[in-house]
């Protein structure tokens, strides 16, 4: 921080080789798997899509209702989609063990 503050230019371009990229490629999804907002959404979509919500009303649901992603921002109707989705998936190996 103080670096920065003197003007020093911080970063390398050897930190953004394929494998630091996938890296962190891993650590978001990581992330995102294990959060709790994420985890409890997740629930909420496959409910709302058993009970024949699109996943636009169900994106405008759960915004309305305080819940946010795991980098804290509203649902959109693809996010809706992608979790549905991955809760899914999880259910199933969960179910197969």
């Amino acid at each position: 921080k103080i670096a920065k503050q003197r003007g020093t230019k911080l970063g390398s371009p050897q930190n953004l080789s394929a494998e630091a990229r996938g890296k962190a490629t891993e650590v978001r999804i990581r992330k995102s798997r294990s959060n709790p907002n994420n985890i409890r959404a997740g629930g909420y979509i496959v409910m709302c899509r058993e009970s024949g919500m699109t996943y636009a009303e169900i994106a405008k649901k759960l915004s309305s209702e305080g819940f946010k992603t795991s980098t804290g921002k509203f649902f959109f109707p693809f996010t809706v989609h992608h979790l549905y989705h991955r809760t899914i998936k999880s259910i199933a190996s969960i179910e197969i063990r």
